[in-house]
């Protein structure tokens, strides 16, 4: 054995906030920029689209970044705002903002990752949606310098199980 492979979320770390906090903060930054109907009705769209994009995730192991979910979320309310516009790059971080900060790393897991180390390669191999969160994630928790080999979903185009994803931790 040469290497050892972590997930993120679940295993090196707790998600310690609700998808409704999230959906909130991403609906008061869409307001703010242009988007005019309820709560409730961005919601169910969003939902509805979410809905669509996991299925694909879940059938063709093709990722499918959030900033995708957000601009065809903005399209159904006739606001025609394309996935890599600035408004949407910041809708999606502020979409992530409290889950990054409600993340909790047990204080085990620097020391451990530090051991191992040691005598082996370290990587992350994880399913994200949104690359930037995982990267403020690892940076926020001074994590980012115990893996040689960083694999995330957004980044790479693939989710696990596909091969794809473990070339790419592998490679690096």
């Amino acid at each position: 054995m040469k290497a050892v492979g972590f997930d993120l979320i679940g295993t090196l770390c707790r998600a310690g906030t609700r998808e409704d906090d999230c959906l909130h903060e991403l609906f008061l930054y869409l307001g703010r920029n242009g988007m005019d109907v309820s709560f409730q009705q961005f919601v169910d769209r969003y939902n509805h689209i979410a809905l669509k994009h996991l299925n694909t995730r879940k059938n063709t192991l093709r990722e499918v970044n959030n900033r995708v979910w957000i601009s065809e979320t903005l399209r159904a309310f006739g606001l025609n705002i394309d996935e890599d516009d600035k408004i949407v790059c910041n809708a999606a971080d502020a979409y992530f903002r409290p889950y990054v900060s409600k993340i909790d790393v047990p204080t085990y897991v620097v020391p451990i990752l530090r051991d191992i180390r040691r005598d082996f390669k370290t990587g992350l191999i994880t399913n994200f949606t949104y690359a930037p969160a995982v990267r403020q994630i690892l940076e926020g928790n001074n994590l980012t310098e115990l893996f040689d080999s960083i694999a995330i979903s957004d980044e790479v185009g693939w989710r696990k199980p596909h091969p794809n994803i473990f070339k790419k931790f592998l490679h690096d």
